[in-house]
């Protein structure tokens, strides 16, 4: 699905009955707020569901421990910012794009234990984006696979852009997008719509849940570095 055809949808379905719906498509001057919640929507969704995962390479430094996995701390953004610099874009740019460090591996590809307080071999995640590694070592590289985001969808770009998201909840998408539209209009209906949106949402993502098609929790590997040849 293209962003053409989430309007369409929007126009003649959840939203059809708003000012905003007009010629079977989203008005040219609502398209910014259904960006927006789209772009909310689908954060939500890749939260609850690990629909993305991707890889990315530290290098650690001797005197640092925590390392956010940010983008003013990849390589490509230097002579941008201050640093640090300690994420290796491996050619691709990092866009701040991580929810959730799923794993982490050594310089030789071997698996290190994650938030294990009985390991001296652990790393640890005090919070989902931020990597924290008790005794770095100077340059050593560590593999990181983390869950991933849906690349932004933005303003200035051409309506095509794709919307890697399931058939099944692509409906939970238009919900979310629905209620979040309806609880910023101010009248008891759209109170009363909005409350609809958000129980059909969250109906839909027990749904997706409950029916075993996508997970929550576990990851597939297939680590990106490890296929760039580092390990």
């Amino acid at each position: 699905m293209n962003l053409t055809e989430l309007y369409e949808q929007l126009a003649v379905g959840e939203l059809k009955n708003l000012a905003m719906s007009a010629g079977g498509t989203i008005r040219e001057d609502d398209r910014a707020t259904i960006l927006l919640r789209a772009n909310e929507g689908l954060t939500r969704l890749h939260t609850r569901f690990l629909l993305r995962e991707d890889d990315l390479l530290l290098e650690q430094q001797g005197n640092r421990t925590d390392y956010p996995l940010l983008a003013k701390h990849a390589f490509s953004a230097q002579g941008e910012g201050t640093g640090p610099y300690f994420i290796n874009d491996m050619g691709r740019p990092f866009t701040m794009d991580a929810i959730k460090i799923l794993s982490v591996t050594d310089e030789f590809g071997r698996q290190l234990p994650l938030n294990s307080e009985m390991s001296a071999y652990s790393v640890f995640t005090p919070r989902p984006n931020i990597l924290q590694i008790p005794n770095p070592v100077q340059g050593s590289p560590t593999g990181v696979h983390y869950q991933a985001d849906h690349p932004r969808l933005l303003a200035e770009e051409e309506d095509d852009q794709i919307i890697d998201l399931p058939e099944f909840l692509v409906p939970a998408l238009r919900s979310f997008i629905s209620w979040k539209v309806c609880s910023a209009i101010n009248t008891q209906e759209m109170t009363v719509k909005s409350g609809e949106h958000a129980k059909s949402f969250d109906t839909i993502c027990i749904e997706a849940e409950e029916s075993g098609l996508i997970t929550t929790g576990s990851f597939t590997g297939g680590h990106r570095f490890e296929k760039n040849g580092w390990v």
